[in-house]
């Protein structure tokens, strides 16, 4: 249609003008008037159909009808009726001279706005380079402003313009085949480019990633030429992204069908930005209640009950709400509101506009539920207090474990951290325990009664460092008991803050370590000792060979022919003898330190052997020493040496006596009976997993051996060194320090263990701890030993393969073999033996234990008797190192012989192997 409102506004007031006209001159014909304005009506709905013919032919007709009304008197006229004729004609004239001129204005104005504009370009299709469809910018305006407008040429043309970039939005035409053809000027204000370049690149300023869409929009609109509207981004000349909104609509410009585009576009960005943080709060708030442990549901009332606004996922779960429960009445939602404490709660909290707390159980789950009052309703907060009321019964019951706890626990304020210290505010039951301290006597005070003489300044002030600077620390330090006994305390301190991050006291927590440093000691001690014997072990060895070579060639030559007359020769070979027995005494010594050397692991009934031993004891004592022993053992049967366990007393003894004898050089008490006593006390011990002695013995049953004398005893340092190999107190020229060294490693070897107690001037306490042996072992060993008798014999015709690594100690053995009539077949090492084996028949294997080349001497030995099993074996050694135990030369026709050794006493083994 190609009306326009410019006609309809000129047809009304042309209307209007003569109207008001005709009723100036004639007011008082009714009829007349209703005539006119019947005619206005129709003329005004001509020219909104563009009938403009008709209408000024209608409005003279009835011009014409109302003055001949007039004329023939139908119609009174406001004058006398001498002057009716004149009035009567000359309104008749105005009138019909009015409606002439108003359609002849009319006629020419309708022709000059029918003109139609020649389009200025072919048609074309539109194509994208990027293969996407274009975009519009522009303003939508009135379509029949907008066709007169662009119908319009001259200043017409530039009201038009300046009427468009007026407006605060963007404007834009096209023509039918997409092209541009105006653009307002906030366009070139807000990319910063020059309007042609808008023109032919409008497509680029749109977002890369909205492009696609729009493009596909405007294309579609192009072709169907339907309305269209899009949101997208574009980038202003800052760079900035803004958001669009257009609306483009095609109108038809004239009958033939032709039409233009008009768009119009908002800068939407501010209202986008608002939307976006809208729904980015509104997913936030929904994330919130979505998220929240706690179950929610939203209320509204309606007229009798309440219905569901909106509820969460837990408050799902929690209560068994249906799916899509949004706007659902409560009755309608299962079990839950059928609780009537809970309605009425609802229904008070809505009516009073309260808050409300209650408890129940649905669904075998405690739930805690608060009711609020909202602006529109009401708000129910659901908690499963299921697992709170069982963390409730957990921390009471962790509160009970603390008071219970071996470690104590002890919390103090934070402040203040001065000489005084923080006070007390909390201290366990292991507390009392531990310092002997009450709980009344510690709260309120400071932590530092327990420190003492001997607690350390770099401990206390790493703690105070530590509460200074809130932070935590883990110290060791001396602490004293209430009684005065100091203890090593394990201090682990930390600070306690609240939710501001200010820290409002200190926990510490304090663990007595003194077994733990005392078994650590042990350890110590131990894993030195080992370290000593590994050492002095290895020179036995070395020394046992060489003394195995002196012997046996002295003894060599003292039995042979040639040195028997000879007097001079005979005393000097018997010197290097006695020398060379001394330094054997003295390698015996360091090997039973290092536990190397094997020994007896027999029966031995120690109550026969203190019978047995103590008069040699008392001897030992003399007149000026008391000695007592006294027995509470109910089991005393251990697992060891007996010559060693003689040695053990003898040894304690003497150490004993000359501990007393050198107090007593410093006493002036001339009237004591004795100079000292030397006690035994002989009871059994039951070691415990935890016990401070499992750090060095094997859980299980113990014969316990103290020797106790009240001499000079030992200061604190000397103690961690009285077991080392040649460590003595006594003078240069009395002792060889080996004594308790002996003592310390057949102890530790035989499964036991040794501990010393001491005080200066009051003396020392040695506790020994020997394994008891079982009830139904093996039958006890004699007490004393026995001398076995020697009567050599011959054995002419028999063959031994002797395995010695050191040549001149295998020549010695030789000898002494050969002598006795012995065929001997001589191997370095463990390989050889082997080969010599397999094309030699042997009637008995003498071997070294330590052997080189992969095969030491117990493992030939147990390769040679897989085949002949009855084959006799006698092992020797200076130095086991742990490779041949007490069992292994237990078995049948086997023996073993401890270098050195002399020709007596390889024979006398002889004798007890059968041939």
């Amino acid at each position: 249609m190609h009306s326009s409102s410019t006609l309809k506004l000129l047809g009304g007031i042309s209307g209007l003008f003569a109207a008001l006209i005709f009723d100036v001159i004639n007011l008082s014909m009714g009829l007349s008037t209703a005539l006119y304005f019947f005619s206005l009506f129709f003329l005004n709905q001509a020219i909104k159909s563009e009938k403009i013919y008709v209408s000024i032919g209608l409005f003279c007709c009835i011009s014409i009808v109302n003055i001949s009304l007039i004329k023939n008197g139908i119609i009174p006229a406001l004058y006398s009726a001498e002057d009716t004729l004149s009035v009567v004609e000359s309104t008749a004239f105005v009138l019909f001279s009015h409606s002439f001129l108003v359609s002849l204005l009319l006629l020419f104005f309708v022709v000059l706005t029918r003109k139609s504009l020649s389009p200025l370009y072919q048609t074309e299709t539109i194509t994208d380079r990027t293969a996407t469809s274009d975009a519009v910018v522009g303003v939508q305006l009135n379509s029949d402003a907008q066709t007169q407008s662009l119908d319009l040429v001259g200043k017409e043309r530039i009201k038009f313009e300046r009427f468009a970039n007026a407006l605060p939005i963007f404007t834009a035409t096209f023509y039918a085949n997409g092209k541009i053809d105006f653009i307002s000027e906030n366009y070139q204000t807000f990319f910063g480019k020059d309007p042609d370049y808008i023109k032919k690149n409008w497509k680029s300023f749109i977002h890369e990633d909205d492009a696609p869409f729009v493009f596909k929009k405007w294309n579609s609109a192009l072709k169907n030429k339907a309305d269209t509207s899009f949101a997208y981004r574009v980038k202003d000349k800052d760079n900035n992204e803004r958001y669009f909104y257009s609306h483009c609509r095609a109108v038809q410009i004239n009958k033939t069908g032709e039409y233009r585009w008009f768009v119009s576009t908002f800068d939407n960005s501010e209202t986008e930005l608002l939307r976006l943080d809208n729904d980015k709060l509104v997913a936030k708030l929904q994330g919130i209640l979505q998220g929240m442990e706690d179950g929610f549901i939203s209320l509204i009332p309606t007229r009798d009950s309440f219905k569901i606004e909106y509820y969460n996922f837990r408050a799902e779960i929690l209560v068994g709400l249906p799916r899509d429960a949004d706007g659902i009445p409560i009755e309608e939602c299962g079990e839950f509101f059928s609780n009537q404490e809970l309605n009425d709660a609802i229904i008070m909290v809505n009516n009073e506009q309260i808050t409300k707390t209650l408890s129940t159980i649905y669904d075998s789950i405690e739930l805690l539920i608060r009711v609020h009052a909202s602006p529109n309703g009401v708000r129910l907060y659901i908690q499963d207090i299921t697992s709170e009321k069982a963390s409730i019964n957990e921390l009471n019951l962790l509160r009970t474990a603390i008071d219970k706890a071996n470690d104590v626990v002890l919390i103090t304020q934070a402040e203040p951290i001065d000489k005084t210290g923080p006070k007390v505010v909390y201290v366990n039951d292991a507390f009392e325990k531990v310092t002997g301290y009450k709980k009344e006597e510690i709260i309120g005070k400071t932590a530092r009664i327990l420190h003492g003489p001997k607690t350390e300044t770099k401990s206390k002030k790493r703690l105070t460092e530590a509460m200074l600077n809130a932070e935590p620390a883990r110290v060791l330090i001396t602490n004293y008991t209430k009684l005065g006994e100091a203890f090593d305390n394990e201090v682990d301190l930390s600070p306690l803050k609240n939710s501001k991050g200010k820290t409002t006291h200190f926990i510490a927590i304090e663990r007595d370590i003194s077994k733990q440093k005392a078994q650590e000691q042990m350890a110590f001690r131990a894993h030195k000792m080992d370290s000593i014997g590994l050492v002095t072990g290895g020179v036995a060895h070395d020394f046992n060979n060489l003394l195995t070579i002196i012997l046996g060639n002295a003894d060599l030559l003292l039995s042979s022919d040639k040195f028997l007359n000879d007097t001079n020769s005979s005393d000097k070979l018997k010197s290097i003898f006695e020398a060379a027995n001394q330094g054997v005494s003295l390698t015996r010594s360091l090997l039973a330190f290092s536990k190397r050397q094997p020994i007896s692991q027999a029966t031995v009934d120690m109550q026969k052997l203190i019978s047995s031993v103590e008069p040699i004891i008392t001897t030992a004592l003399g007149a000026e020493i008391k000695l007592t022993i006294r027995t509470n053992a109910k089991r005393l049967l251990v697992k060891g040496d007996q010559s060693q366990l003689e040695s053990l007393f003898l040894n304690m003894a003497v150490n004993a006596k000359d501990a007393m004898l050198n107090k007593s050089t410093h006493s002036s008490d001339k009237e004591i009976q004795f100079l000292g006593e030397f006690t035994i006390l002989i009871d059994n011990k039951s070691v415990k997993p935890d016990s401070i002695l499992a750090a060095s013995l094997a859980p299980g049953n113990y014969l316990r051996l103290t020797f106790r004398d009240n001499g000079t005893g030992i200061d604190e340092e000397n103690i961690s060194k009285i077991f080392d190999p040649f460590f003595s107190t006594k003078p240069l020229t009395k002792g060889t320090g080996l004594g308790l060294s002996m003592i310390y490693g057949f102890i530790t070897q035989a499964g036991g263990h040794i501990e010393v107690n001491s005080k200066l001037g009051f003396g020392t306490d040695f506790v020994i701890y020997l394994p008891l042996a079982k009830e139904d072992e093996s039958e006890l060993t004699s007490t004393l030993n026995k001398p076995t008798s020697y009567q050599p014999k011959s054995y002419k015709g028999k063959t031994v393969l002797v395995v010695e690594d050191t040549e001149m100690v295998a020549k010695v053995a030789q000898h002494i073999l050969t002598d006795a009539g012995f065929k001997v077949l001589m191997a370095s090492d463990g390989p050889t033996a082997l080969k010599i084996y397999q094309s030699e028949p042997i009637d008995l294997l003498f071997t070294d234990i330590i052997l080189p080349n992969g095969i030491n001497g117990k493992e030939l030995s147990e390769k040679l008797r897989a085949s002949k099993p009855e084959l006799p074996i006698i092992y020797t050694s200076g130095f086991t190192d742990g490779k041949l135990k007490h069992e292994d030369y237990q078995q049948e026709n086997v023996d073993f012989l401890q270098k050195p050794y002399t020709k007596k006493q390889l024979l006398e083994v002889l004798e007890k192997i059968h041939l």
